[in-house]
C-alpha cells in the first residue's frame, strides 16, 4: 500500500486550499500551524476515505474492464460532487459539472494508477507527463486534479461526444517579488473525448454493443498480455492483418500490372532460416519483386554518419553487409521484414551512393517511382536518429479499445455504452513525430501505398483507404484529427483533375513541406521533386514545373508569403518569386486560400490585374531537382510606394505604407519575405504590383454587390539596371533596362483599396519619377477588365476609366 505524506495536506489545509472541503466533510484535520508532526503518515485509501466519502457503494458496472475505481465512479456516477472547487458561472446555467471522482491527488497518483493498467489514467497521464517533462516544475507542491463534464454540441452525421476535462493545479514555489500568498494554478488541462456507441437490438429483444472493430482487421490472438512493446506477437498480428485487408480489399497500389517499377539497387534482408544481407541490382530482379521503404532520420549531421554506401564498399556490399555495421532501426525494420516474408528493402542511405553526385542525382530523380511502386513503408517514427531503433516497450493497457457502460441514473452522462479517446493522438504521435518533421519524408509519406508506423506506444496505420492505430485497428472516429494531406493528394492526381483542385493540393503539400527541418538548403526543390514530378505524371494537362511553382495559373500562385524567422539564401536557389527562394515556412496562400477561406476552394473569385506574359527557368539536370536562373515577365500597373514614418505598428516583418497623402488613417500592410529595419527598407525604391481584386461577393446569397474588398500583390525593387550591351526588349520591341526582385507582399482592404484604385490614376497625372526606370506598355488596363459589374463606384469620377501598364521582369 502506497504511503502519503500527511503533513503535506495539513499544509495545503493551513493555506487555506481544503477548508471548503473540510467544512463540507467535517473532518477533523490537525492545524498545520500549531503541529509540528510533519513525519505522521496515512494510507492514500485512508486519505480519500476522510476527504472524499462515497455515499453510494460502487457499482458492477465496468467490473470486467481494467479501470481503477475512481475512473468506474465517474462512470457510474457514484461519486459525490467536488464541493468549494469550482462553480458553475450561473445557477441553473451550468457550462459544465466537477466530479471529485478522479481527484487523483498529483502525478505521482496519477502514474502510480495508469502503471497498474487503468486505460484512462494511462491517457491522461501520457498526455500530463509531456507537461511535466517540457516545463520546469521543480519545487511546484501539486494539488490535486479534478474532472470536468461539458455537453458538446452534436455535430450533423457525427456520434455524440463528450469531452472530459481534467484539470491538474499546484502552488508554483515563486510567484514574483513581493508576492505574499500562494495561489492554486492551473498548470495542464487534458481532454478526452467520450463517444456514445449505438445497441443493436436483437429480434429476441436483447440488446448488445456492436463490436468496434472487424475481424478482417483485429486479429483473434490480440491479446494485451502479448502486447508489451511494439515488437511483440500482438503487435505483429496486427500489422499482418493491416497487410492482408489492404492487398484483398483496398486499391491501395499505385503499380499498375504492367507499370511495374524496380530501384536500381535494393538490399536483400534474407528470410528467417538463411539471413545474409547484401545489396541486390533491380534489374535482376523479378518485375513482381515485392519490396519495402525505410522512413528514418539520419540524425545530428556533426556527428558520426550511420555505416553508408560509398564507392569505396560498393562492391563489397554486394557480397554481405554485416548486421553489426548497420544502426539499430535497419537492423530492426529487417527483422519486421523477415517476419512479414519481405525479403528486399530500400534505404536511401545503403541504395545510393552517397559520395557520387551522379549516383545521387539519378536516383533522387526516381525518387517518387521508388516510394510509389514500394509494397510497404515502415517508419521510424519516435526516433530522432537510426541509432534510436524501432521498438519501443509500453504497457499493453495503452491499445485497450475500451467500452464502458454509463446507468440511467447518471446525473450528468447520457446513459449507455461509450468509448474513451484522445483525439489529438495521431497529431502528436505521428504528424509531429521527429521523422514526420523532416522535409524528405513529405514525399515518402505522401507517396507509398502503405505505411506503419513505429510510434512510442503502438504502431499507426496509414494507407489510401485507411488511417487506425493498434488501439482504435478498424478506424479513427470521425472527431479524431488525422492526416489529410494523402487524401488531397489523392484527388489531386486524377487524369481529369480540376486545376484549381490541383493547386490546392499541392498548396497544402508546400505548406506542410516547408514546415518540416531540412538539413541542407540546396536540397530544398530535390526533396519535393518526387511529389511534382508524380503530380505532373497523373493529370492531363502536363503542367510546366517552375522551381516549385507550375506555368499554368502562376498569377494564382505568386501571392505566396513566409513567416517571422524566415531567410532568403545567400546561394542562389531559386528565383526571388519562388517559394523555394526562401528558408523558413511558406504559407502557400494559391488563391483558393487568399480570401473567402471558409468557402469552397473551387469557386473562383478574384480577378487579375495582372497578366503573366512569360516565365522560365534553367535547370542544371532536368526540370525537377535544381535551378540556376530564373525568370517572370509581368504586365501589370505599379504603384510607387511611400513608407508610414514613425509608425508604432511597424515591425521586422511587417510595415505600413500610406495609399493617399490626404489620409492619415487608411494604410496597407507590407509583409516582407524576410526580416528588415526601417532604415533599410526606407533607402529602397519600392514598388507594389496589384495582382489579384477581390470583389465583395458571397456565393451563398443573391447579394452581388461586387464592392471591392480586397487587392492583393508583389512588393518589388531594383535588382540590377542593365548596359548597352545586356538590354531586353518588352513584346512591343521596346528596351527595358530595370530587372526586379522581390521582396514581399502587400494586401489593401475595402476603403484602402479604392483609394489606391484613385491614387494610380493620381500618379500617372504627375510623373511619379521613380516610375523612369520602368518601361512602359502600350496595353491600358480598363476598369471593366478586372472590377465586378455590380460595383457601383467604377461608374463614378473618383475611379479612372483605365490605368497604365508596364512590362516587368523579376529575377
Amino acid at each position: 500500500m502506497y504511503e502519503y505524506d500527511y503533513g503535506l495536506l495539513c499544509q495545503y489545509r493551513g493555506r487555506g486550499l481544503l477548508a471548503a472541503l473540510d467544512a463540507a466533510h467535517k473532518i477533523d484535520l490537525p492545524d498545520a500551524k500549531k503541529t509540528k508532526n510533519f513525519n505522521y503518515v496515512i494510507s492514500h485509501d485512508q486519505v480519500r476515505k476522510k476527504l472524499y466519502p462515497n455515499t453510494q457503494p460502487l457499482s458492477d458496472l465496468n467490473s470486467d474492464t481494467t479501470l481503477c475505481k475512481h475512473c468506474r465512479r465517474l462512470f457510474d456516477g457514484t461519486g459525490d460532487p467536488a464541493k468549494g472547487m469550482r462553480l458553475s458561472e450561473e445557477k441553473g446555467k451550468s457550462k459544465g459539472q466537477l466530479l471529485d471522482s478522479y481527484f487523483h491527488w498529483d502525478p505521482f497518483w496519477l502514474q502510480i494508477s495508469a502503471e497498474s493498467g487503468c486505460p484512462l489514467c494511462l491517457l491522461v497521464w501520457k498526455k500530463l507527463n509531456k507537461t511535466l517533462k517540457t516545463r520546469e516544475m521543480e519545487g511546484w507542491e501539486f494539488v490535486g486534479g479534478r474532472c470536468q463534464i461539458i455537453e458538446y454540441w452534436q455535430v450533423e452525421g457525427e456520434k455524440k461526444t463528450v469531452p472530459l476535462i481534467f484539470h491538474f493545479a499546484g502552488i508554483p514555489p515563486c510567484l514574483g517579488e513581493g508576492v505574499t500568498e500562494q495561489v492554486v494554478i492551473d498548470f495542464e488541462t487534458v481532454t478526452i473525448n467520450l463517444e456514445s456507441i449505438e445497441r443493436v437490438i436483437a429480434p429476441d429483444g436483447h440488446t448488445s454493443v456492436p463490436r468496434i472493430s472487424s475481424d478482417d482487421i483485429v486479429p483473434k490472438n490480440r491479446l494485451p498480455g502479448e502486447s508489451g512493446s511494439t515488437w511483440s506477437t500482438g503487435a505483429i498480428s496486427q500489422l499482418e492483418s493491416w497487410l492482408q485487408c489492404c492487398c484483398e480489399t483496398h486499391a491501395c497500389q499505385s503499380a499498375e500490372e504492367g507499370d511495374r517499377f524496380l530501384p536500381e539497387r535494393l538490399l536483400h534482408v534474407g528470410t528467417k532460416e538463411i539471413q545474409k544481407i547484401h545489396l541486390v541490382r533491380g534489374d535482376q530482379l523479378a518485375k513482381d519483386t515485392k519490396y519495402a521503404t525505410l522512413s528514418h532520420c539520419w540524425g545530428d549531421p556533426s556527428l558520426a554518419r550511420p555505416y553508408l554506401l560509398l564507392q569505396g564498399n560498393l562492391d563489397a556490399m554486394f557480397q554481405e553487409v554485416s548486421a553489426t555495421d548497420l544502426p539499430k532501426a535497419f537492423n530492426e525494420a529487417i527483422l519486421v521484414l523477415r517476419q512479414l516474408n519481405i525479403e528486399y528493402i530500400w534505404i536511401d542511405s545503403l541504395c545510393i551512393v552517397q559520395d557520387s553526385k551522379t549516383d545521387w542525382q539519378r536516383n533522387a530523380a526516381l525518387m517518387w517511382a521508388t516510394y510509389s511502386h514500394s509494397f510497404l513503408n515502415i517508419s521510424a517514427t519516435a526516433s530522432s536518429d537510426s541509432r534510436s531503433g524501432l521498438f519501443r516497450d509500453r504497457h499493453p493497457a495503452t491499445i485497450l479499445d475500451t467500452i464502458v457502460e454509463v446507468p440511467e441514473t447518471h446525473e450528468y452522462i447520457d446513459e449507455g455504452h461509450h468509448r474513451f479517446y484522445d483525439e489529438t493522438t495521431f497529431r502528436e504521435e505521428v504528424d509531429n513525430a521527429p521523422v514526420n518533421r523532416r522535409s524528405w519524408v513529405v514525399q515518402e509519406r505522401v507517396l507509398s501505398p502503405r505505411i506503419v508506423h513505429f510510434c512510442e506506444g503502438q504502431l499507426y496505420w496509414e494507407c489510401q483507404s485507411l488511417q487506425a492505430s493498434e488501439r482504435m485497428p478498424a478506424g479513427f472516429p470521425e472527431r479524431m484529427a488525422r492526416t489529410k494531406q494523402r487524401s488531397v493528394y489523392k484527388g489531386a492526381c486524377k487524369t481529369k483533375v480540376d486545376k484549381k483542385v490541383f493547386l490546392h493540393a499541392w498548396g497544402s503539400l508546400v505548406d506542410l513541406y516547408t514546415n518540416c527541418n531540412l538539413t541542407y538548403g540546396s536540397d530544398k526543390l530535390p526533396a519535393v521533386s518526387a511529389l511534382a514530378r508524380n503530380m505532373q505524371g497523373t493529370t492531363s494537362w502536363k503542367g510546366e514545373y517552375l522551381a516549385g511553382l507550375w506555368k499554368d495559373q502562376l498569377i494564382d500562385q505568386l501571392l505566396w508569403s513566409t513567416n517571422h524567422g524566415a531567410r532568403r539564401t545567400a546561394e542562389y536557389r531559386a528565383p526571388s518569386w519562388s517559394w523555394a527562394s526562401m528558408d523558413g515556412p511558406i504559407s502557400a496562400n494559391f488563391n483558393c486560400n487568399t480570401a473567402h477561406r471558409t468557402f469552397p476552394y473551387h469557386i473562383d473569385y478574384s480577378r487579375n490585374l495582372a497578366k503573366v506574359l512569360d516565365a522560365w527557368v534553367e535547370t542544371d539536370t532536368e526540370s525537377f531537382m535544381s535551378v540556376s536562373s530564373g525568370r517572370l515577365r509581368l504586365r501589370a500597373p505599379v504603384w510607387c510606394i511611400s513608407l508610414s514614418p514613425n509608425d508604432l505598428r511597424h515591425k521586422r516583418h511587417k510595415f505600413y505604407v500610406k495609399v493617399s497623402p490626404k489620409s492619415l488613417e487608411d494604410k496597407a500592410a507590407l509583409y516582407l519575405d524576410e526580416e528588415t529595419d526601417y532604415e533599410s527598407l526606407s533607402i529602397e525604391t519600392l514598388f507594389f504590383v496589384p495582382i489579384l481584386y477581390w470583389p465583395d461577393v458571397n456565393p451563398r446569397t443573391s447579394l452581388e454587390d461586387g464592392a471591392v474588398q480586397r487587392i492583393t500583390g508583389l512588393v518589388l525593387t531594383v535588382k540590377k539596371t542593365l548596359d548597352a550591351g545586356s538590354l531586353r526588349v518588352t513584346s512591343q520591341g521596346e528596351p527595358m533596362t530595370t530587372v526586379l526582385t522581390r521582396l514581399g507582399i502587400a494586401e489593401m482592404e475595402e476603403d484602402t483599396s479604392v483609394q489606391l484604385l484613385g491614387e494610380l490614376g493620381n500618379q500617372e497625372l504627375s510623373e511619379d519619377a521613380r516610375l523612369s526606370c520602368l518601361t512602359k506598355s502600350s496595353e491600358r488596363l480598363k476598369v471593366e477588365d478586372f472590377s465586378h459589374p455590380g460595383w457601383f463606384l467604377r461608374d463614378l469620377p473618383f475611379i479612372p476609366r483605365d490605368y497604365a501598364t508596364y512590362e516587368l521582369d523579376i529575377e
